[in-house]
């Protein structure tokens, strides 16, 4: 969809072989509008990234007169190519109108903040194989299994979400680098998750629910939980605990945000801790790391998480407490 809106935009931005005579009104008129929507469509995909479309002011696009030529030849090119004219607009307002239902449908409006939101998984697909992120600018971070990226993730039975019991749950962020590149340049993150611990059993010691690893003591960044339930974040070589634990078997919203030197923790949207870390995201190594989801992506090591993922989002900047509050007031996914 993107590339086809980029390429009915570029063709109508380029110059026309049409003359925009004083005398044709209709021709040059028509052609301004084209004119117009080119510059309409540019706007709609460069306007993804922030969930808008942009204002603009269309009584500014001009029609510059070209090489004068034979006025009555002039008048027929124009008037042949009138009809076409329209029916070029029309297809391309058709384009426009499909990419604005397609960048609605992937991004739902279910009450959630958008601004500079990279990664968002509800997990509503409910079988297969892959977990598609649903900010269209950055489709291609799928989550897969580790290892086995054609073998069913591990759905829930009943409801959205993902459920981890096993060693081998281990679920892979694929082409990672253009999330961890944003959340280099910006500075800032957050990571947002709605799940369910299971009550049943004991959790594993610094059980991964998100994280950007090479190995168990080799990180980037990582939220985890102790086996009591409480969450541990660690980053730049910082590591702090909440101050409050997760309930069992219940839906718990967990977010951590990261900027300036200033890492927080919010659980149900109330600040429950916070620490001063060192450094800057630029400074991240990268060779052999993998973003990985409810255990660390490494065969031979194993910190599998025991409950229920529903939803993962990631953000470019540190969301304020209205901003967590304003997601936790939207719940968790539900089909």
């Amino acid at each position: 969809m993107r590339a086809s809106l980029f390429k009915i935009s570029l063709a109508l931005a380029r110059p026309s072989h049409r003359c925009a005579c004083a005398s044709d009104a209709h021709a040059t008129d028509a052609d301004s509008r084209l004119a117009s929507l080119a510059f309409m469509v540019l706007f709609a995909v460069t306007g993804l990234a922030t969930g808008c479309l942009t204002s603009y002011d269309t009584t500014k696009v001009s029609v510059v007169e070209v090489d004068s030529v034979d006025q009555e030849a002039e008048q027929d090119l124009a008037s042949s190519d009138a009809d076409a004219t329209e029916q070029e607009l029309a297809e391309v307002e058709q384009e426009l109108e499909d990419f604005q239902d397609f960048e609605q449908d992937t991004l739902p409006d279910d009450g959630r903040v958008r601004d500079g939101l990279l990664a968002l998984y509800r997990f509503d697909e409910g079988q297969g194989p892959v977990a598609n992120n649903q900010v269209a600018e950055l489709s291609t971070l799928e989550l897969r299994r580790f290892g086995e990226p054609e073998r069913p993730l591990p759905w829930r039975a009943d409801a959205w979400g993902l459920h981890f019991s096993e060693t081998n749950d281990r679920v892979q962020m694929l082409e990672h680098e253009a999330l961890i590149s944003r959340l280099q340049q910006s500075g800032a993150l957050t990571i947002e998750l709605w799940l369910s611990v299971d009550g049943g059993t004991g959790l594993r010691d610094r059980c991964r629910l998100f994280g950007y690893e090479q190995t168990t003591t080799v990180r980037n960044f990582a939220v985890q939980l102790l086996p009591d339930g409480r969450p541990q974040g660690r980053l730049n070589g910082a590591e702090w605990n909440a101050d409050a634990l997760l309930p069992r078997d219940q839906a718990t919203h967990l977010v951590l945000t990261a900027a300036n030197g200033e890492a927080r923790w919010y659980l149900d949207a109330t600040p429950t801790g916070n620490r001063q870390y060192g450094g800057d995201f630029g400074s991240w190594a990268s060779e052999g790391y993998q973003v990985c989801v409810g255990n660390i992506c490494q065969a031979d090591q194993d910190r599998h998480f025991e409950g229920d993922i529903l939803l993962v989002a990631v953000y470019e900047r540190a969301l304020s407490p209205e901003d967590v509050t304003q997601n936790f007031e939207a719940g968790p996914p539900t089909p």
